[in-house]
């Protein structure tokens, strides 16, 4: 792999994490609307501090699915994980750490 395409496979991962942080976020913001809450009442149910769910929803804490769940759950939901695969070009495959 040269240097352009090492650079290209961690652009191209990169766009692929921001992307999936941000359907997580949308799925999120749009739970918490149809439920009629916001950040302080999903905190108050879950015994968080209101400020963890805003990190949460700017992107700055490291979303993993269990908080991800749990917020859905607050809200009334659950998530329903429908995982399509699409290949990426093999070069952008071999450097996604």
């Amino acid at each position: 792999m040269n240097e352009t395409q090492e650079h290209d496979a961690t652009y191209e991962m990169e766009v692929l994490e921001e992307m999936g942080l941000a359907l997580a976020q949308s799925t999120m913001q749009r739970a918490m609307n149809l439920a009629n809450l916001n950040q302080s009442q999903v905190a108050g149910k879950l015994d968080w501090d209101r400020s963890f769910v805003s990190k949460i929803m700017r992107g700055d804490h490291n979303l993993t699915v269990k908080t991800f769940t749990r917020v859905l759950a607050a809200c009334g939901f659950e998530p329903r994980f429908d995982f399509a695969l699409t290949r990426i070009p093999r070069w952008a495959s071999t450097k996604a750490d």
